[in-house]
């Protein structure tokens, strides 16, 4: 859990009111807090000391020799009441009671730029909660970014659910005015979701303290977000491992368990070919040629690039006692690439986007059915098909 720095400012939110009913301090809300807290918060005599001085901007340091002073504390004690004011401001920033300022009044959250896949993305994530993967795609631009997404370290604000889109053990997802809410576990670390319909936003809202696993399910949470901006830019992402051979990218697609990586490493072994991703690729059109880009996202496989590759075809894998294989072509090569397609499908709109990149992309690139062992032979057979389908025999 992050503590705060001594030097660190705080003030109390402007929606809370300190007040003494019947000689007892109470925290209470109104305007907007009241949808929040709906009741007001009795006080303790600490709380109320610093909650008074919190009125206006205040140091966590401050807050520490108020609290020192008004209990006559002696130097030894001075660690407690340093850890209390800790404790005690994470608490309130937490719940939204207190928010830290900077020296100009004005928040001055950490913000670092990056560009996947053709998209500019501005993230305001505490740095050590970023997956190192990310730094690969570092960028500088002065534009407005194409993506906004902003860390919450509190409770969302309370709203209605809306209408309900998804829902599995682990995921709620509902659709609001212009907005999509996504809600998880509690013991996720990231509490609720909120992207606007364009993708152009995400808020994450992350309670304190995050469990232990927090910047790797922030890492896949934010992956969430991003796709459905993605998505609005012509870009599409679909579950396969991927190779660059004769300076195109050729993608293994198939249900997890399947071979793709199996697949994807023969070639790798046989043919000394180099490798772009290990789960994920993302699909777009640069000047009419469809293109993969690289992307942090690479499920448990530690591989990806930060490259883009000309398309050259997608492979679509079943196990089977002997390999055989097949051109897909019309319908079932459409029919193949929507169904590995893993951006959004939560409404009818979004369905319908997928299956027309899919219409879109199936004549511009080859798709195979290849039905496989886990042995050379079927890696061998898939190179002459590709070969002679793209005339390099």
């Amino acid at each position: 859990m992050p503590t705060q720095n001594m030097q660190d400012t705080y003030k109390l939110n402007d929606f809370f009111l300190l007040q003494k009913i019947a000689g007892t301090p109470y925290l209470l809300p109104f305007g907007q807090s009241i949808v929040d807290y709906r009741h007001g918060i009795r006080l303790n005599e600490t709380s109320y000391q610093l909650l008074t001085a919190l009125r206006q901007p205040v140091t966590a340091e401050t807050l520490c020799s108020i609290l020192a002073a008004f209990y006559d504390a002696r130097p030894d004690e001075y660690l407690a009441i340093q850890k209390d004011v800790q404790d005690f401001l994470m608490q309130m920033e937490t719940q939204n009671v207190i928010r830290a300022i900077s020296s100009d009044n004005a928040a001055k959250p950490e913000t670092y730029d990056f560009c996947i896949g053709a998209l500019t993305l501005r993230m305001q994530i505490p740095k050590n909660y970023l997956e190192p993967s990310f730094w690969d795609f570092s960028a500088s631009f002065t534009t407005i970014p194409d993506m906004l997404l902003r860390y919450i370290p509190r409770q969302p604000s309370a709203h209605e659910d809306g209408d309900l889109l998804i829902q599995t053990g682990e995921l709620k997802i509902f659709r609001l005015q212009n907005t999509y809410c996504l809600q998880f576990e509690p013991s996720y670390g990231i509490l609720e979701i909120q992207v606007s319909e364009d993708g152009s936003w995400a808020d994450f809202y992350c309670p304190l303290p995050h469990p232990e696993l927090f910047r790797e399910n922030l890492f896949h949470a934010i992956r969430f977000a991003y796709l459905i901006r993605a998505q609005k830019a012509g870009l599409f992402a679909i579950h396969s491992a991927s190779i660059a051979y004769k300076q195109k990218a050729w993608l293994f697609s198939a249900p997890s368990g399947t071979g793709k990586s199996t697949h994807a490493a023969l070639w790798k072994k046989l043919f000394d070919v180099s490798d772009i991703n290990g789960d994920l690729n993302l699909l777009g059109f640069q000047k009419g040629e469809p293109v993969v880009y690289g992307m942090p996202w690479c499920g448990t496989s530690g591989i990806y690039s930060t490259k883009t590759y000309p398309l050259g075809g997608v492979i679509f894998l079943k196990q089977a006692l002997t390999d055989t294989v097949a051109i897909l072509e019309n319908d079932p090569s459409i029919l193949s690439i929507a169904d590995r397609l893993i951006s959004p499908t939560w409404t009818k709109e979004q369905f319908l986007t997928n299956l027309s990149f899919a219409t879109q992309l199936a004549p511009s690139i080859d798709t195979f059915s290849l039905h496989c062992t886990k042995e050379d032979s079927a890696a061998y057979l898939m190179k002459e098909k590709i070969d002679k389908k793209e005339g390099y025999l």
